[in-house]
């Protein structure tokens, strides 16, 4: 084959789809660098690394060759697409105006009264 051709058939070949960083996307960038590994931890030493990393409760995988590999998602977070809209922040019952407010008073009529024991206060003995 002559050199033309093989130029010919590398520009034919259809372009490989952008990757959009989604779940289960192998990026170039998908794991931190072993500068930002040394940054992060610390540590230039693999196992010191990995014991800081252990201590401080983040995921990672040991390589073939025992240096720890961190995912980018296991310290930035997931990247989210759509942005959420913040939530409403939380409101006790207690102070919400759409429930019932209950007011505790000494008035016992709305409990239901056991037989035998009347309206009267119980004695101790």
């Amino acid at each position: 084959m002559s050199r033309s051709s093989c130029a010919s058939k590398e520009s034919t070949r259809p372009e490989l789809p952008k990757n959009d960083h989604g779940a289960g996307a192998m990026t170039p960038n998908m794991f931190l660098t072993d500068q930002e590994l040394v940054r992060l931890t610390g540590y230039k030493v693999k196992s010191r690394q990995i014991a800081w990393l252990r201590s401080e409760a983040i995921p990672f995988r040991v390589s073939g060759t025992g240096h720890p590999v961190v995912t980018r998602v296991a310290i930035e977070g997931p990247i989210h697409k759509h942005s959420d809209p913040t939530p409403e922040p939380w409101v006790p019952a207690v102070l919400q105006s759409s429930r019932p407010s209950h007011s505790i008073t000494s008035d016992s009529s709305h409990l239901p009264s056991a037989p035998g024991l009347g309206n009267s206060p119980r004695r101790m003995r």
